[in-house]
Formats: C-alpha cells, sequence, structure tokens
C-alpha cells in the first residue's frame, strides 16, 4: 500500500484529489463518531447518575442484653424484644440534599412489588425537617432510627432479613444495603431500569 503511494507521488506531483478527499472523509468520519459515542455516554451517565449517597441499615435489640448473652437471639430463645432497623446515609455529593420523610420495612427486597410492609416510621413525627435532611449544612453523615418492632427473641432472624427502604419528600424511594455487602449486580439492574422508566 505505501508502494503504490509513494509511486503516485513519484510519477505526479500533485495527488489526485480523490486521494485527499478520501482521507477528509475517513478523519471527519472518525471525529464524528468520537463525537456522537462521547456524547451519548455523558447523556446515559446523566441518566444513570447515583443519587450522590449510599444508605446502609443495622439492627439494634431492646430487651436483648447481648453483653450477658454474648449471642444474637437464635429460635430456641423465647424472650419477648424489639428490633429497631438503625439507618445511615452518607453522602457522597454534598450538592445533594434530600428530606427523608418515611422509614419502611417490607416483604421483598423488590423496587417494583416490595409486598406488604411489616413496619413503617413517619419521620415528620419524631424529627425536625433539619435533622432528616441528606448533607444538611455539609453534613456527609445521617442517621435515622427507625420502626420500633416487637417479636419473641425467635422471630428476630427473620426480621432482620427483610429490606428497609427509605422514602423521600419528593416521593423517591431508595433501598438500603444490610451489613457487609455492597452493591450486587442485581441491585446495578434495578437501579438501571428504575433510572430509564
Amino acid at each position: 500500500m505505501l508502494d503504490r503511494v509513494a509511486a503516485i507521488l513519484q510519477t505526479n506531483p500533485n495527488p489526485p484529489f480523490h486521494f485527499w478527499l478520501e482521507t477528509m472523509s475517513i478523519f471527519v468520519g472518525d471525529v464524528l463518531a468520537v463525537v456522537v459515542v462521547s456524547i451519548t455516554g455523558i447523556i446515559l451517565l446523566q441518566r444513570l447518575k447515583k443519587p450522590g449517597f449510599r444508605v446502609k441499615v443495622d439492627w439494634q435489640y431492646k430487651g436483648w442484653d447481648l453483653k450477658r448473652m454474648k449471642r444474637l437471639p437464635n429460635e430456641w430463645d423465647n424472650e419477648h424484644l424489639e428490633v429497631v432497623p438503625m439507618i445511615t446515609v452518607t453522602s457522597f455529593d454534598l450538592t445533594v440534599q434530600k428530606v427523608i420523610s418515611v422509614v419502611y420495612v417490607r416483604q421483598r427486597p423488590d423496587l417494583r412489588d416490595p409486598g406488604d410492609i411489616r413496619a413503617h416510621l413517619e419521620l415528620a413525627t419524631t424529627m425536625t425537617e433539619e435533622a432528616r435532611t441528606i448533607a444538611y449544612q455539609g453534613s456527609p453523615l445521617l442517621k435515622l432510627r427507625g420502626p420500633e418492632m416487637p417479636c419473641q427473641a425467635n422471630e428476630a432472624r427473620r426480621i432482620t432479613e427483610l429490606p428497609v427502604f427509605i422514602e423521600t419528600s419528593e416521593g423517591e424511594v431508595f433501598l438500603a444495603e444490610k451489613p457487609g455487602t455492597g452493591r450486587s449486580l442485581n441491585d446495578a439492574k434495578e437501579h438501571i431500569i428504575r433510572r430509564l422508566s
């Protein structure tokens, strides 16, 4: 190929016009392809942008002495206790300020069909709006106390496996991550489906 181009340039000091036209069309086509792919990627990233915070849940056991028992309740225990979801919201983008209005404990972790409400707490009745606002006055950490759920000790483990959701005042619902888990592929798929719908 290079020999042919060199032969054309040696025999004709003015290369044919079609050579430069083809070269420029390839260059312009490549530039346009890069621009289209870049713009599409930017638009897609904006649509799928994470909310700017991460929601995690841990459980507190009221009426169960962890120091004395040195274990969590199991299926052989029959004492009465209350389990309480303790929600932590960690902000990564301090410009995102959302007011959390409700904490739900639901039957399934599916955002489209979460099943029955096992417990919920309207946070407006227990906290001020500032105390339940994400990234309020630049604070990256927000701690919320969920609904108290009375149960037998042998049911506590099953209750702590239920998913916990938070709802903002704008009606957006977010699933809290359980301790020791990061975002799974299924969570990422749910996030993409929710953002695109």
